[in-house]
């Protein structure tokens, strides 16, 4: 952009349009685009200010004065340049001063940015802590369902100790009354033989009849008492037979398992016998294994050792041959 600033500069200098005078760094600037279109070289002459008019226009046959310098193409303008100054284009000086220092940091949203953060880490602390309360909570519930589940369990165990109980109360409640039904009836069958008439003291022939009456029923309720009484005592001696049949039975089944017992102690013994037997058997096995693993690992390295004689000694012949 420089370049082409400078260059219609120096055209319009050529054309006579400027008649001020230049400064040096327009004057150099001047001269370089001049050079790199071709002007004559007498425009870098010279340090004083200078100006240009219409006698520093080029005016060659067949070109009007208002047409300007005639443009080359980038590779004449750079041979135009090269023949007319063997140096190259001065460069712009450095910059002298420092550049100013970076305007601060805008740090008003710092404080709302903070305000915001710390707002989250409250709301999360609050989370957190319903959090403990919730969890703290749940651990008390399964505390207490802990100590429901161990009352149930308690409460149902007692409930069936109690059914147990409840059951074997109507169990003996059920025999007691089947014995005092049996006590019942005995009782009924002895008070019908009993005589609860009263004997009259009367010596008249009436009396005398009433008294022989009253031992005649006396005598059948004794008889009645017999029969009642030989009862009982048959239904005794039934319960008796049962009860000693019953006891033959088990002390017969006691004998027998005994016996089993027995048999199965001899048996327990036999077999531990054959168990000795065989574990000494086996023990003997072992040692024979172990001195026929024995007896064959001599008689392997025995074979070693022959091979090795035999293979020295084929040497040997070899040697004895040659």
């Amino acid at each position: 952009r420089r370049v082409a600033g400078t260059s219609a500069g120096a055209v319009a200098l050529a054309h006579g349009a400027v008649s001020a005078p230049v400064s040096p760094t327009a004057q150099r600037r001047h001269c370089e685009a001049a050079a790199l279109f071709g002007a004559p070289p007498d425009c870098l002459a010279g340090d004083a200010p200078w100006t240009v008019g219409p006698s520093h226009a080029p005016t060659p046959a067949g070109m009007l004065p208002c047409q300007g310098l005639p443009l080359l193409s980038p590779k004449g303008c750079l041979k135009g340049s090269l023949s007319s100054h063997q140096s190259a284009p001065v460069l712009p000086p450095l910059p002298s001063a420092l550049p100013e220092p970076a305007e601060p940091v805008d740090l008003e949203g710092v404080d709302d940015l903070t305000a915001q953060e710390l707002a989250l880490e409250r709301e999360i602390e609050r989370a957190l802590s319903e959090l403990e309360v919730a969890d703290a909570a749940v651990t008390a519930l399964r505390a207490q369902v802990e100590l429901a589940t161990d009352d149930s369990e308690r409460a149902r165990a007692e409930v069936h100790q109690l059914k147990g109980v409840a059951e074997n109360w109507d169990r003996a409640a059920a025999e007691g009354q089947r014995e005092l039904a049996e006590r019942t009836r005995r009782v009924d069958e002895l008070a019908a033989t009993l005589d609860f008439g009263a004997v009259p003291a009367d010596s008249s022939a009436e009396a005398a009849m009433r008294r022989e009456a009253a031992e005649g029923r006396r005598f059948e309720l004794m008889q009645e008492r017999v029969l009642v009484l030989e009862n009982q005592t048959t239904r005794l001696e039934e319960q008796v037979s049962s009860a000693q049949t019953a006891l033959l039975a088990k002390l017969e089944e006691r004998k027998r398992l005994e016996q089993m017992a027995e048999t199965l102690e001899q048996d327990r013994d036999s077999l531990r016998a054959v168990q000795r037997e065989m574990r000494a058997s086996l023990k003997a096995l072992e040692a024979q294994l172990k001195g026929r693993e024995e007896s064959v690992f001599a008689g392997a390295r025995r074979k070693r050792d022959l091979e090795r004689q035999a293979v020295h000694l084929r040497s040997e012949l070899r040697g004895l041959r040659t």
